[in-house]
């Protein structure tokens, strides 16, 4: 089981594995959670997890996954194969080194195809991800960097797509996934040299948009975003700084980082009510963690 969770200082939560109507403690985080990566080995029998939380939590990127390690062994295969080049030459090759040729090949094909996957990632098709996923890949997303400031944004010069059958209602349980059509929707995703949701980075701007994943709108096309539309509808040049996941400390810093060294006549705030407030706790907890101070890293 691999979850992310995000949550107040003083959030807590405890999981369980449930079998046989016995309940078996498998992890547990009550010192506070800010942003805590957990990965959790499940039991054979295991019929069903409870997530007992306290205080505001949300878990994020929750799947269990298959731990499939096999570095390890893909570095053996390729020292082996590399020791019966070097010692070994063809014409003197023994029916030993026979026998490892194979293997150590397989592995070497197994190791080359893995680095390919992975500079591959943002461009693999779906169902590539998917099992790789399933079968143990718990990686950071690609199409996403962790900058010393901001924790997490998208990576510039993105080129490749989204792909979703059910939204956020479904992923989030509000609405069982029987209920819901399940019709499948592929958009582009392309980020311009800043890291932002734009074709391009204009020198000029007329309204700079600020604010989360209801200004990026990554979960649609990108000519379906408020701040596309707004363009679209008055004609100004708008320049979409959105960011999914982002709270006001970090459009703050996008202000001061890309809109305010750029000419720019407007700045719209999108402020959701939703998740701002502790997406902004979040933030300053892991601010303060990073730090290790009660100082925010600008120092006020």
């Amino acid at each position: 089981l691999v979850f992310m969770a995000e949550g107040a200082p003083n959030a807590s939560y405890e999981i369980h594995a449930v079998a046989d109507g016995r309940h078996r403690l498998l992890g547990r985080e009550t010192s506070g959670v800010s942003v805590v990566r957990q990965a959790i080995t499940l039991p054979a029998a295991t019929e069903r997890l409870e997530f007992r939380t306290d205080g505001s939590l949300r878990l994020v990127d929750l799947r269990i996954t298959r731990p499939v390690f096999l570095w390890p062994l893909y570095t053996i295969g390729a020292a082996v194969l590399i020791i019966v080049e070097v010692r070994c030459p063809p014409r003197h090759i023994g029916r030993g080194a026979e026998w490892l040729v194979l293997p150590a090949s397989v592995l070497l094909c197994l190791f080359v195809t893995e680095v390919a996957l992975r500079l591959l990632a943002t461009r693999l098709p779906p169902a590539i991800v998917a099992a790789r996923a399933e079968y143990g890949l718990a990686g950071e997303d690609p199409r996403l960097i962790d900058p010393h400031r901001y924790r997490v944004r998208l990576r510039p010069n993105l080129d490749t797509y989204l792909q979703w059958r059910f939204g956020d209602i479904v992923r989030l349980g509000f609405v069982p996934p029987d209920l819901a059509p399940g019709k499948v929707h592929r958009f582009p995703l392309r980020t311009d040299t800043e890291g932002f949701r734009n074709d391009f980075v204009r020198g000029n701007i007329d309204v700079a948009a600020l604010g989360d994943s209801f200004t990026d709108a990554t979960t649609g096309p990108a000519e379906e975003s408020w701040p596309s539309r707004l363009a679209q509808h008055t004609g100004r040049a708008v320049q979409n700084y959105g960011t999914s996941g982002f709270g006001p400390q970090q459009e703050l810093y996008v202000l001061r980082d890309f809109v305010l060294p750029r000419a720019r006549r407007t700045v719209v705030l999108a402020f959701s009510a939703g998740n701002d407030l502790s997406d902004a706790e979040a933030f300053a907890q892991w601010e303060r963690e990073r730090t290790g101070s009660d100082e925010r890293a600008d120092g006020s």
